[in-house]
């Protein structure tokens, strides 16, 4: 205990939050020891933490796995080593629970303190390894933070660090470099609104864009205090307090997982050890409902696969993010937060092979979930269909949406690799109509030739007894018109008998059938873009299955066929 006393000068101080908190049981929460600082992974599976309930009664890693709504029993990360990690509560998960990371001074490191990294294996966990510069400076470099989609790491850069704090701090990020020799591109700081007075510790939630971290800035209760911001493109906001959480002490270290209504942090139980708790989080302090995909992409052969993940807001038809599948097993995770239209597009980075795309609909999404894709990206070949799932048109119409440029431009490249190809372009159409009265919806315009037979009528002598008004109305007519015997011969003819009188006439059909002059428009649209015309035929289907079943909310799919 002599050894950890300075710990509780950074124990969260929940005092005024009593309502509502639940200790976790006693396989975590050992009597009579310590168990802080818990760090969950960002899909809410895996769980580190201290504890001195260990060997030597020195502070140790553990983790522990969440599994039939329990945490398992910890175990200790031995990799990484008791003594070797900063800042105690200075460390985290990656999204999948599979990569610690932490701060540690190591002979072998390149500065002072520097941010280190371990892997789960079959066997364990991974030997430390250094990400090297320019993410770790000669200074000091700690408490990182890892972004659910794996390409941001979020730390804290000191002037002075040691076991039990750090001073003069300032939060940057450094982006993951996907070129062969430098895993991760030049640190950037964060901007002033949020780097005031020591900032330490911070820690990006599971929706990609809500960061809490801890700092001594004005308007504070004491002390280190923990302040959430949010990110706007990559503009953040002005920092807000996390209230219900900060005392008069120092305060660190809250963590929450794609369950977004619950936080974990520390508190002492009655007898003065430091607990791992949890309690709901107030609403404002939430980070947004996601769709978590956590996929893999491989070939046909299931061999895993480097291809890029685009996930573009489909209305504003700009990039949100990017995301490139770890070349050793093809996984990767793409987040897509509550309130877009999004399109997720797959593509294999030399571009010669096919592509695939999905549009995800967040804008009202109720809760967080989590999807494990398969992506399969085939060799391109003869015979084989490619669905178009990103290109749409505008109502009622043959024009092509904007929103399809990025998936029409896919094609064009993926041709301009294949040249020896050519291809047929399929639109299929569900819920045919078609009316005698044009609408809306209902605009091409079909002509049809109608022959109808009309009975014979009755000879009309009702009004004058002595005079037919029929043979009146003929000879009045033959008077305008002497040589036109049309009139007179249809009139005898149906008077002379019981025989019916043919009549042709020319009738107008409307319908929502655009299926070929869509097809048409998207051929336009190719050989604008280089593709020359002998390449491109068209064809159109009505209610007829598609090789694919339609989209939800979709009643046209484009697919192309190889040649």
């Amino acid at each position: 205990m002599r050894k950890i006393s300075f710990i509780f000068l950074l124990v969260l101080s929940l005092q005024g939050l009593s309502q509502g908190i639940t200790y976790l049981p006693t396989n975590i929460n050992h009597k009579s020891k310590n168990n802080i600082y818990p760090a969950l992974s960002g899909d809410g599976k895996t769980m580190l933490f201290s504890s001195d309930y260990t060997k030597d009664d020195e502070l140790g890693l553990m983790i522990s796995a969440y599994v039939g709504g329990r945490w398992q029993d910890p175990k200790e990360v031995e990799a990484i080593g008791p003594s070797r990690i900063n800042n105690i509560g200075g460390y985290s998960l990656n999204n999948d629970g599979k990569t610690i990371w932490f701060s540690s001074k190591r002979a072998d490191g390149v500065g002072g303190f520097d941010v280190w990294y371990s892997n789960k294996t079959s066997s364990g966990w991974s030997r430390p390894a250094n990400p090297g510069k320019p993410l770790n400076s000669e200074g000091h470099d700690g408490n990182p933070s890892i972004s659910p989609d794996g390409e941001r790491l979020y730390f804290m850069r000191c002037k002075k660090m040691s076991r039990s704090g750090s001073e003069g701090c300032k939060i940057f990020y450094s982006d993951k470099n996907h070129s062969p020799g430098r895993p991760w591109k030049d640190p950037v700081e964060l901007p002033a609104n949020l780097n005031l007075g020591n900032t330490v510790s911070p820690r990006i939630f599971s929706d990609n864009r809500t960061m809490v971290f801890s700092s001594d800035r004005p308007g504070g209760k004491g002390k280190l205090d923990v302040w959430m911001t949010r990110k706007d493109d990559e503009n953040w906001s002005d920092p807000v307090n996390v209230g219900f959480v900060n005392s008069d002490i120092n305060d660190q270290f809250i963590s929450v997982s794609l369950r977004n209504d619950i936080a974990f942090f520390t508190k002492k139980d009655e007898r003065g050890f430091g607990s791992v708790v949890q309690s709901p989080l107030p609403r404002d302090f939430r980070p947004d409902n996601v769709v978590m995909i956590m996929g893999h992409i491989n070939d046909v052969n299931g061999d895993p696969l480097t291809a890029e993940v685009r996930i573009n807001d489909y209305e504003a038809g700009k990039l949100v993010s990017y995301v490139v599948s770890n070349a050793k097993d093809g996984s990767y995770t793409a987040v897509l937060p509550a309130g877009c239209l999004y399109e997720v597009s797959y593509s294999e980075r030399s571009g010669t092979k096919t592509f695939i795309s999905d549009i995800i609909d967040t804008r009202e999404l109720r809760g967080s979930r989590r999807t494990y894709p398969t992506i399969v990206i085939q060799e391109v070949r003869s015979g084989m269909t490619l669905p178009m799932n990103a290109v749409s048109f505008e109502p009622f119409s043959t024009r092509i949406d904007a929103r399809s440029n990025g998936e029409i431009l896919r094609l064009v490249r993926l041709l301009k690799k294949n040249p020896e190809l050519n291809i047929e372009i399929e639109v299929y159409q569900k819920e045919y109509m078609q009316d005698t009265l044009p609408s809306e919806d209902l605009t091409e315009l079909q002509v049809d030739t109608v022959i109808t037979y009309d009975t014979r009528i009755r000879v009309d002598t009702l009004t004058n007894a002595s005079k037919d008004s029929l043979l009146s109305e003929i000879n009045d007519t033959l008077m305008y018109s002497i040589n036109d015997t049309t009139i007179v011969n249809n009139y005898l003819a149906r008077m002379a008998g019981i025989d019916s009188v043919e009549v042709v006439s020319l009738q107008h059909i409307y319908s929502n059938y655009r299926a070929e002059l869509q097809a048409e428009r998207i051929k336009k649209v190719l050989v604008e873009k280089g593709i020359t015309e002998d390449r491109v035929v068209t064809t159109g289907f009505k209610e007829i299955d598609p090789p694919t079943p339609f989209m939800s909310d979709t009643n046209r799919m484009v697919f192309v066929k190889f040649q």
